[in-house]
């Protein structure tokens, strides 16, 4: 995949002491673990279809995240983010969910890097979905090769999608929308599932992240996409 990193800073303000001892003492029991070439946690069975497995790439301060896990208890969630303040919100808001005794019930894990390094390691067919909100759209022209969305990456969603599987982008700057339904003409698996601007124009679950709600206030339209996967190909076991 591409050199470039698709994300900003890793960090932020200083971490506030509660927050510091929540990536001390709470991060590290729902930290996706790496085994070798793999992953294991003993919530996560890959293949499991009683259990659907959902990944957000860039979760921000989790809101999203966070609401979708408990509107879903019968799924499993894996949160990639590496901005270190964001996942001290998430982690806030998990910890008055999730008190000691009850974090085996937890179906939130989290990977806090770049979101390449653990696709690699996911197996094939396994993803019920992919949520991706509001990616940095890297504006400037000269930047535009660090954007997160391209060939490389959309060649991984077809490994790791179940068939039927969901891919759901959503953005609020219009050159990068025009870029992304680019790129899914070039992935015909992706079926682009409006069928009125009312389906594009609504946020998923109904559920509006702050950075969504900025735009907004902003005057800016947030566009939420939602593809269907179909493997045209079955992949080798």
């Amino acid at each position: 995949m591409s050199d470039f990193r698709s994300f900003g800073r890793r960090r932020g303000r200083k971490l506030r002491p509660h927050q510091s001892s929540l990536f001390a003492d709470f991060l590290p029991q729902i930290t996706l673990k790496q085994a070798g070439d793999g992953l294991e946690d003993p919530r996560l069975d890959f293949a499991c279809p009683d259990w659907p497995l959902n990944l957000e790439i860039g979760f921000g301060g989790g809101e999203y995240l966070f609401q979708r896990a408990c509107l879903l208890p019968q799924h499993n969630f894996i949160g990639a983010e590496p901005y270190e303040n964001g996942v001290a919100k998430l982690l806030t808001l998990m910890a008055d969910r999730y008190p000691q005794e009850n974090l085996k019930n937890c179906n939130i894990r989290l990977f806090i890097d770049d979101v390449r390094d653990l696709l690699v390691k996911i197996p094939n067919n396994c993803l019920a979905r992919i949520d991706i909100p509001f990616p940095d759209p890297w504006p400037k022209a000269r930047h535009h090769r660090r954007r997160l969305l391209n060939a490389e990456l959309l060649k991984e969603f077809c490994r790791t999608l179940s068939d039927d599987g969901a891919l759901c982008i959503a953005t609020d700057h219009q050159g990068y929308l025009e870029a992304i339904l680019v790129l899914m003409q070039q992935f015909p698996e992706f079926q682009w599932q409006a069928q009125s601007a009312e389906n594009w124009r609504k946020p998923w679950y109904g559920i509006h992240t702050r950075y969504a709600e900025k735009a907004l206030q902003a005057g800016r339209q947030g566009y939420y996409l939602n593809f269907r996967f179909k493997r045209s190909v079955p992949l080798a076991s």
